[in-house]
């Protein structure tokens, strides 16, 4: 059950910035704080997710706005070109719309990254459900020629780091979950 924050009539006449941040922060990630390793997946799952959040965020924008960059009759036959390259007819357009459900798909992410923090098993669906589109959406929308030639070593690293460990966490947390119904059921 998500506790919300009541708001004190103090807060509402003289809001004091932390006060008003420490309950978001509750409302968001609870009043308990996880184990240590849960603790480390979430910031590491956190940093790498901020870093394709972001850059399919910066993406999004600097396509819809490169008509506003001086070069961009350039950098618009760079894309053509690049595109008739890799079997696309507009990459352009192609890109964009990746982009566009790529924002959508992280902020997915993010909610299996907060029900990490909760411990709640129901975040392996959207954090795996998330990461399983990426490479869906690039095939759907670019190809798989642009998945080997254009996705850079490092965003291929971070995929990589995001989904491996997790599943490894995702084990010991299914452990963790069956030791607790076993002492509970000796309990009973």
């Amino acid at each position: 059950m998500v506790h919300i924050p009541k708001i004190r009539q103090e807060d509402l006449v003289n809001p004091n910035p932390i006060t008003i941040l420490q309950r978001i922060r509750e409302f968001i990630l609870g009043k308990n704080k996880p184990d240590k390793i849960t603790r480390f997946f979430f910031y590491f799952n956190l940093l790498c997710w901020s870093t394709f959040f972001f850059w399919s965020i910066l993406g999004y924008f600097s396509m819809t706005f490169i008509n506003n960059i001086e070069e961009a009759k350039k950098l618009r036959e760079i894309i053509e070109v690049r595109g008739a390259h890799l079997g696309i007819s507009d990459l352009y357009g192609h890109f964009k719309t990746f982009l566009f459900y790529m924002i959508f798909t992280w902020i997915f992410v993010i909610f299996g990254i907060i029900l990490l923090w909760r411990k709640k098993a129901s975040y392996v669906f959207f954090y795996f459900g998330g990461l399983m589109l990426y490479p869906i959406f690039m095939w759907w929308f670019l190809n798989l020629s642009y998945m080997i030639e254009d996705v850079t070593m490092f965003d291929k690293v971070v995929y990589v780091a995001l989904f491996a460990p997790m599943i490894i966490y995702h084990l010991f947390f299914l452990r963790e979950k069956e030791t607790a119904l076993i002492s509970d059921e000796k309990q009973v």
